[in-house]
């Protein structure tokens, strides 16, 4: 792709589709049928969101900056509760 601002037309149909499967499923479906939306919506987005992913850092320099940026928060959170459950 040329310019990696261009829009992928399927993909952002399919990212629709997922949005109004999740409405359905969430809302207005009964029980018995949310299995099928429930199976199929978040594997899209996981496969849309894989699909249109690029970074031009090394895997390295990626790993390290999203270690950084998550497991930070999330070390502190289980701190903070694990302080809270003691007291």
């Amino acid at each position: 792709m040329a310019n990696s601002n261009m829009r992928i037309e399927w993909v952002d149909a399919a990212k629709g589709i997922g949005i109004l499967m999740v409405m359905f499923g969430h809302n207005w479906l009964d029980w018995k049928y949310c299995y099928y939306f429930y199976s199929f919506h978040m594997p899209l987005f996981f496969i849309l969101a894989g699909y249109t992913f690029s970074d031009r850092r090394a895997p390295f320099e990626f790993i390290k900056q999203k270690a950084k940026a998550l497991l930070i928060p999330y070390v502190l959170f289980v701190f903070c509760n694990f302080v809270d459950d003691k007291i």
